[in-house]
């Protein structure tokens, strides 16, 4: 397993953590630079400079219950006002991201002015894996790689998305019950899924991160110090998750 997708999982948990231990974490490890959190009407995510994969890192916060995602998809969907284009975006997620869009813009546009030929990288875990995906739609990021992600927009969202040709690894665990979710009858899904196997049998179970970063924990092949100790501070209970699992 590619131990960047752990990393980034990492990165799409501690962000539930909240803003002090955040910085408690990541300010003391040279692995990370250019700290800088956002939070607004209970929209919250974090940007930072990630030193070993070269990137500007754009962390979505989910919500600590996935039954808030499953009451959310009542929502229709909305035009994207920040890029234009063919399709819709599922309102209730678009509503999230409209609360921290301009400020995490400017941020990494100042972040682009002090790194030359800097990466852009979108992640996040369930209501904050559907901002990512429209965040990097709008900002044209690299890479996207989402953890328990809902279908965000329709049929013809997506199409523009697949213009773009964004590297989107969409990563899925076992029978994560939010994945499914809203109906693929207004909604689509975007980008290569990525189905773990290693399962709770709880549906509501499997959409934790902390089971995500267990799973991806035990099938990754490579875990240099570095990550070793992400895991351990961004996920101390990853190896009870594991065993368990």
């Amino acid at each position: 397993m590619n131990s960047k997708i752990l990393r980034l999982a990492c990165l799409s948990s501690i962000v539930y953590t909240g803003e002090r231990h955040l910085l408690d974490i990541l300010s003391v490890d040279d692995q990370f630079c250019h700290i800088k959190c956002f939070n607004s009407h209970q929209s919250q995510g974090f940007i930072c400079y990630d030193n070993f994969l070269n990137s500007c890192i754009v962390v979505f916060r989910g919500t600590d219950d996935a039954m808030d995602v499953i009451r959310d998809i009542r929502m229709l969907p909305t035009k994207n006002k920040y890029r234009p284009g063919n399709g819709y975006v599922h309102k209730g997620f678009y509503s999230a991201l409209a609360w921290l869009y301009d400020d995490v813009t400017r941020y990494i546009n100042t972040l682009k002015d002090r790194f030359v030929d800097m990466r852009v990288i979108c992640t996040g875990h369930s209501l904050g894996a559907a901002m990512a995906t429209i965040m990097a739609y709008n900002v044209s990021a690299d890479e996207l790689y989402t953890f328990g992600s809902p279908r965000v927009g329709t049929r013809s969202f997506v199409k523009d998305l697949e213009k773009t040709k964004l590297k989107h690894i969409r990563v899925v665990n076992g029978n994560d019950v939010v994945t499914k979710l809203p109906s693929p009858i207004i909604y689509s899904h975007h980008g290569d899924e990525l189905k773990l196997t290693c399962v709770k049998a709880n549906c509501i179970s499997n959409h934790l991160i902390c089971n995500y970063i267990a799973n991806l924990y035990g099938t990754c092949s490579v875990i240099d110090d570095g990550l070793y100790n992400l895991v351990v501070k961004c996920a101390p209970q990853v190896i009870a998750a594991q065993t368990e699992c």
